[in-house]
């Protein structure tokens, strides 16, 4: 399991870490969490924002101070990177179908659907 992260991103997740912490304190808090995702367009709920908080606060250094910090984002961030890699690669299938007939020993043509 890949847990570094390139660096570009790095810049991105220092990026997004820096604009979601709008006081500039240096950590995330609930209210700031909920603030990003609204913005992105989701309705988060509490529940969602507290698993986030366990995967990230509970999670990197278990510190449980109720605030996300930049080495616990760096560390979910690139948890989730490789999440969405992984989830990326097994919906991908291919359903190949040969459409030749023909008995002779020619190339066969494969009409390929991704989905």
């Amino acid at each position: 399991m890949r847990s570094t992260l390139s660096d570009a991103e790095l810049a991105q997740a220092r990026t997004a870490f820096f604009e979601t912490d709008q006081d500039g304190s240096g950590a995330i808090d609930r209210s700031e969490l909920a603030h990003m995702l609204k913005s992105l367009g989701q309705t988060p709920t509490k529940s969602m924002i507290e698993e986030i908080f366990i995967a990230a606060d509970g999670g990197a250094d278990a510190n449980g101070n109720g605030k996300i910090e930049l080495r616990e984002f760096l560390c979910w961030y690139s948890k989730q990177l490789q999440k969405k890699n992984n989830t990326a690669h097994d919906d991908v299938r291919c359903t190949c179908t040969c459409t030749c007939t023909c008995t002779c020993t020619c190339t066969c043509t494969c009409t390929c659907t991704w989905y």
